[in-house]
C-alpha cells in the first residue's frame, strides 16, 4: 500500500462523516417536499401537490425575485465599495493602519446590533433620517414600510455591514501583488488605467471570485437583516428565501410546503453560482 492509498484510508472517515452530514438532511428535506408533513401531524406521501401548489402561486415569484434583486444588487455594490476602500487603504498615508481596523467595524459588530441601530436610524417616528429631513422641511419618509423602499433599505444596511469582507480581501490580494510588475508597465508608459487593468485586475481575481462566490450564497440564505429590520413587508414587499420558509414552515408549521420552495429555488442558487463563477473575474 503506497502513501496516497494510505493517505484516503486515513481520511475517510472523515470524508464519511461529512458527506453523511451533508447528504443525509438534503436526501431528508427533498423525500419531505413530496409529504404532507405538518408540525405535530402524520406524515402523508402526496406527490408533486406541494411543487404545483408553489408553481401557481404568484407568492413564489415575487419572494424569488425579492431573493435575487437582493443577492445581485448586495454583492455588486459590495464588491465595488469594498474593491474602492481597498485601493485607498493600499495607498500610503498618514492613519492608514487605524482606517484599516476603522472600515472593519460594520463587520464585526453582532447582525443583532447592527439591525436594533439600523431600525433607530431609519424610523419614520424617531429615527435619525427623518430627523434631518424634518429639519430640511421634507415629509417624514417610512423607509422600513413602504412598500417600494422597504427592500432597498434591507439592501442598503447588507451592503453597509457586508462590504468589509470585500475589502479585506482584495487589500490582501492587493499587497501580493509584486511593486515590480507595476514598475515594468510605468516604463512600458502605462498609465493608472492600464495599471487598474493589466496589473491589478489580474492580481486580485481569484481573490475576488472566492469573494464573490462567498458572499453570494451568504446573502442568498441571509435571514437575520430581513427578518429584524422588516420581517418581509410591508406585504411580500420586502420578502426573500430564508423568511420566507421560516413564516411558511416555523409560524405556519406546515413544514413540508416551506422545505418545498428552497427546492425548488436551489437549481436557481446552483445556476447563480455557476454564473459567477464563470464570469466575474475569471480565473486561470
Amino acid at each position: 500500500m503506497n502513501q496516497a492509498q494510505i493517505g484516503m484510508l486515513l481520511i475517510m472517515p472523515m470524508f464519511l462523516y461529512v458527506m453523511g452530514m451533508i447528504l443525509f438532511p438534503f436526501i431528508m428535506n427533498f423525500w419531505l417536499s413530496f409529504t404532507n408533513k405538518r408540525i405535530g401531524m402524520p406524515t402523508k406521501v402526496i406527490g408533486l401537490r406541494n411543487y404545483i401548489y408553489w408553481l401557481k402561486n404568484p407568492d413564489f415569484y415575487k419572494v424569488l425575485g425579492n431573493t435575487l434583486i437582493y443577492t445581485i444588487s448586495t454583492i455588486v455594490f459590495k464588491f465595488l465599495i469594498g474593491l474602492a476602500a481597498a485601493l485607498l487603504l493600499n495607498r500610503k498615508f498618514r492613519g492608514r493602519n487605524f482606517f484599516r481596523v476603522f472600515f472593519l467595524i460594520p463587520w464585526i459588530i453582532p447582525s443583532l446590533v447592527t439591525c436594533f441601530t439600523w431600525r433607530w436610524l431609519l424610523d419614520d417616528l424617531v429615527g435619525v433620517f427623518n430627523f434631518f429631513l424634518k429639519a430640511m422641511g421634507s415629509d417624514p419618509v417610512a423607509f422600513l414600510a413602504h412598500p417600494r423602499l422597504a427592500l432597498v433599505s434591507v439592501i442598503g444596511v447588507n451592503v453597509w455591514r457586508g462590504f468589509p469582507f470585500f475589502t479585506i480581501l482584495l487589500l490582501a490580494a492587493l499587497q501580493s501583488i509584486p511593486d515590480e510588475l507595476y514598475d515594468a508597465a510605468r516604463v512600458d508608459g502605462a498609465g493608472a488605467v492600464q495599471l487598474f487593468r493589466h496589473v491589478t485586475l489580474p492580481g486580485i481575481q481569484k481573490i475576488a471570485m472566492i469573494a464573490v462566490l462567498l458572499s453570494t450564497i451568504w446573502t442568498f440564505n441571509d435571514f437575520v437583516i430581513v427578518f429584524l429590520l422588516t420581517r418581509g413587508g410591508p406585504g411580500y414587499s420586502s420578502m426573500i428565501l430564508v423568511p420566507f420558509v421560516y413564516e411558511i414552515g416555523i409560524r405556519g408549521m406546515n413544514i413540508a410546503r416551506a422545505i418545498t420552495f428552497p427546492v425548488l429555488v436551489f437549481p436557481v442558487l446552483l445556476a447563480l453560482i455557476f454564473f459567477t463563477s464563470r464570469t466575474v473575474l475569471r480565473g486561470d
